[in-house]
């Protein structure tokens, strides 16, 4: 599932920079931010809820190395996501939503270019 909605949200992402249309870009990036946040968020939490349920369901204590292994990597992960979601949910989705004057730069990635 979160498969599938991730390369949805970049189609989307990706038609817009190819749009080439600033506003557009604009307008689409905060939409991309606020659906990425909502799947990807409540994927953060339940995934150890119901990954820790399953474990002591399954009879293993959550002292088994693998395990705290695991979840030491995941809480590692996380504290990597957490200021990247920060600093981009504080500027797309906070800054008021003025796209007016919006330039594009003039050196571009060439990703999004058209062909």
């Amino acid at each position: 599932m979160l498969f599938g909605t991730g390369a949805g949200i970049a189609f989307f992402f990706v038609r817009a920079q190819r749009s080439g249309d600033a506003k557009i870009i604009a307008a689409v990036s905060r939409d991309v931010v606020l659906a990425d946040m909502i799947f990807t968020v409540s994927a953060v939490v339940l995934q150890p809820a119901t990954g820790i349920a399953l474990a002591l369901i399954a009879g293993y204590r959550l002292s088994t190395p693998w395990l705290l292994l695991s979840m030491l990597l995941y809480g590692l992960i996380g504290c990597c996501w957490l200021p990247c979601i920060h600093r981009c949910a504080g500027h797309l989705l906070f800054d008021g939503g003025e796209t007016r004057d919006l330039r594009l730069p003039t050196r571009r990635n060439s990703l999004y270019d058209r062909a």
